[in-house]
């Protein structure tokens, strides 16, 4: 029996380690690495992706060509699923607002700074993706209005609230198109893909307009579990006659660039950072023998610090990897004996499904909510309660319901009450949540308040 049980989002290892990438950046920073991982499949030396490359495309094609994942191919149903899914919401919060009207009935407020360094820019393309995004908040909507009405309605507000010149604004609207069924416009999707391509080729360096929308507007129609839905679509399926090898192979090849990435952190951090400092190291110091520890990362950051204390990766880790045909998990050194099975990374997938994928990790889920049903407290640190997240969210439901001495203290940065997870979880238990903002409480005050130390 474990008298607290902590869980460990994102936002711990970023705390951990800053350089770890948050939610959209992170699958954008596996894009980043796709061009390497190609050359380590393409080596003439061998190492894992190589031999895991090989191996699975050998049992399945076996005279074909080698096949690659390519992110550009990927950007359409990422923003045409994330524009279909945005609302007003996308607007940042802070600062100070100008009213916006989009001429169907709906108003939405926009950050003065964000429209005046936008448009009082050099960056045309970036004026007119931010004019093509205002045009499809109102989606199908729109498609009611006259074109040249709505073109004129925003085109005034611009001029208005602005002060700018109408002869300047003229040719931004040029070769906008009016939003229907919520497809991204070729304005919308050519931005991105230059954005991205920039932000690939130096992921530290980028600033001005450019990290203005892509931090703020970018990442929230950048819809990823598109990717993640399909990816384990196929390769779990990857013996049915009418699933295509090749993109079984390009599905394989992200999988393998998702690993590399996680490494790479991993390495980066043991050369060149050391954060003594971290919420890992002083839950660490605790030394109690009734803590249960579950981490949502893939990483290894949490099971280093703690050492010899056990750690469900309910998630899956890196260098954890799964043999298809028995859905049996192995290590690294394992790998290189199988040649006659296929192997995957052995990662739970960030999609709104999350396959049951072994009999192993449905143990992790149920050993999880086992530690819950006679714990006193939840600790969750760093962990939003997102929409892809119901999994988690149901073993916290369960446990609240069975054990009516639970209570959950979240520590979290973000504004996690508009987050329809929290809300979920605490429509029928609000008393017995608490939520602590770690910009206003450090984690050890955190601690002390919810009485584990101190």
């Amino acid at each position: 029996m474990f008298k607290n049980v902590f869980i460990f989002g994102a936002g711990a290892d970023n705390n951990f380690y800053p350089k770890v990438p948050l939610g959209n950046e992170f699958v954008i920073k596996i894009f980043s690495n796709l061009g390497k991982v190609r050359k380590k499949i393409k080596s003439k030396k061998n190492n894992i992706y190589k031999f895991i490359y090989s191996n699975f495309k050998r049992q399945i094609y076996k005279k074909g060509n080698d096949y690659f994942f390519e992110w550009k191919s990927s950007i359409n149903p990422i923003l045409k699923s994330g524009i279909e899914k945005m609302d007003i919401d996308i607007f940042p919060e802070s600062g100070k607002k100008v009213p916006f009207n989009l001429g169907n009935g709906q108003q939405i407020l926009i950050v003065e700074n964000h429209l005046r360094n936008v448009f009082e820019s050099d960056d045309k393309k970036a004026k007119k993706f931010f004019i093509a995004l205002l045009l499809n908040i109102g989606g199908s909507e729109i498609a009611k209005y006259q074109k040249e009405n709505m073109i004129n309605l925003f085109r005034n507000q611009l001029k208005e609230k602005l002060g700018l010149e109408g002869s300047n604004l003229n040719e931004l609207f040029e070769d906008l198109e009016v939003p229907i069924y919520y497809e991204p416009e070729h304005v919308i999707v050519d931005y991105v893909k230059r954005i991205l391509e920039e932000k690939i080729k130096n992921f530290e360096n980028f600033s001005g307009v450019k990290e203005l929308i892509y931090e703020n507007y970018i990442l929230k129609i950048f819809d990823y579990t598109v990717i993640f839905d399909e990816l384990y679509d196929v390769i779990l399926n990857c013996d049915l006659k009418n699933t295509s090898p090749a993109k079984v192979l390009r599905y394989l090849h992200f999988m393998l660039a998702m690993d590399f990435t996680i490494r790479e952190l991993e390495d980066q951090y043991e050369k060149s950072y050391k954060n003594s400092k971290s919420y890992y190291e002083m839950v660490k110091s605790l030394k109690h023998d009734n803590h249960y520890f579950v981490n949502l990362n893939y990483t290894n950051f949490l099971k280093k610090t703690l050492g010899e204390i056990y750690v469900n990766h309910i998630h899956g880790k890196v260098g954890e990897y799964m043999i298809l045909e028995d859905r049996k998990i192995i290590n690294e050194e394992e790998v290189y004996n199988i040649k006659d099975k296929k192997i995957i990374p052995n990662f739970v997938p960030q999609s709104l499904l999350k396959p049951i994928i072994s009999v192993e990790m449905i143990e992790r889920y149920y050993k999880t909510y086992e530690a819950l049903k006679s714990a006193e407290r939840c600790i969750i640190v760093g962990f939003g309660l997102n929409r892809d997240d119901a999994h988690i969210l149901n073993i916290l439901q369960t446990a609240l319901r069975f054990n009516k001495k639970l209570k959950i203290f979240i520590y979290t940065g973000e504004d996690i009450g508009n987050n329809s997870g929290y809300q979920i979880l605490s429509r029928d238990n609000g008393n017995r949540i608490e939520v602590f903002d770690y910009k206003k409480c450090n984690f050890e005050s955190f601690l002390n308040q919810i009485k584990i130390i101190g």
